[in-house]
C-alpha cells in the first residue's frame, strides 16, 4: 500500500544537520516519532496522514521544528514542537482535519501550545492548565469542553484564542 508503517517508535537525531521523517506519497503509521536536530527538525506526510499511537516530538536547537500533513490529518496522543523563540515551530494539517488529544506529560500536568489550530472529535474533560501563545483556534465541532477542578486555559500576553462551535462548561 506504500505507507510507512512501523510497529514501534521512529527516532531521528542529527548534531550537525536536520533530522526528519518524511513521506512523499503515503501515510506515516507508527508507535511514536521523535526528531532532534541542530538545524530543522520535522515530520511531514506530503500526500498522506500521520497516524501515531503515542507522541510526536520535534526539537531543533537553532532552526524551526514542525509537524505537517498538508493534504491529510494528524492523529496522535500529544504533539510537541520545540524551536528557539525567534524561529517557527508549528503543527499544520489540511483544513479541519487535524485531530489530536491534548494529553499532558505525566511529570508536568500543564500543556503549552503555540500558534495551533485544532478540532475536537468528541466531548473533552479538561483537568490541567493549558497555556496558549500566539494565535490559537479551537473548533469544538459542536462538542463540550468541561473544565474539571484543575482545568484552565491561560492566554498569555499578546496572544489570541479563537473558539468556534464549542460549548464551555464549569
Amino acid at each position: 500500500d506504500g505507507n510507512i508503517t512501523v510497529s514501534g517508535p521512529i527516532a531521528t537525531k542529527s548534531v550537525t544537520s536536520e533530522a526528519y521523517v518524511n513521506s512523499v506519497s503515503s501515510d506515516i503509521v507508527c508507535g511514536s516519532i521523535s526528531t532532534d536536530a541542530a538545524n530543522t527538525a520535522w515530520v511531514k506526510a506530503n500526500s498522506g496522514s500521520i497516524i501515531v499511537k503515542e507522541d510526536i516530538r520535534t526539537k531543533s536547537s537553532t532552526l524551526e521544528a514542525y509537524v505537517e500533513a498538508p493534504s491529510g490529518s494528524i492523529t496522535a496522543r500529544s504533539i510537541k514542537t520545540d524551536a528557539p523563540d525567534d524561529k517557527d515551530d508549528y503543527i499544520k494539517a489540511a483544513a479541519g482535519s487535524a485531530k489530536f488529544q491534548l494529553v499532558p506529560d505525566k511529570t508536568d500536568p500543564s500543556l503549552i501550545i503555540k500558534d495551533a489550530e485544532f478540532d475536537f472529535n468528541s466531548d473533552q474533560e479538561w483537568n490541567s492548565a493549558l497555556s496558549l501563545y500566539g494565535s490559537c483556534t479551537i473548533n469544538g465541532r459542536g462538542h463540550h469542553l468541561n473544565f474539571g477542578s484543575a482545568g484552565e486555559i491561560i492566554i498569555t500576553s499578546g496572544s489570541q484564542l479563537y473558539l468556534q462551535n464549542i460549548v464551555l462548561r464549569n
